[in-house]
């Protein structure tokens, strides 16, 4: 289950926390959404949370 959402002008983020699923037993994983027609939606496995600068950081509880 998701722990975090990032709202920014450019792109928003989706984070996992470590253990949310199986992949990711000690790290973060990351789902970037780019705001606009032709960017690239991406994911990525990070040792810690993103930085907050430029985001609002909404915390998901479930």
């Amino acid at each position: 289950m998701p722990g975090w959402l990032y709202l920014g002008a450019k792109d928003s983020l989706l984070v996992f926390p470590p253990g949310g699923r199986l992949e990711t037993q000690r790290r973060y994983l990351v789902y970037r959404f780019a705001a606009g027609a032709g960017q690239d939606n991406s994911e990525e496995m990070v040792d810690a949370l993103p930085k907050a600068d430029g985001y609002r950081v909404i915390k998901i509880d479930l």
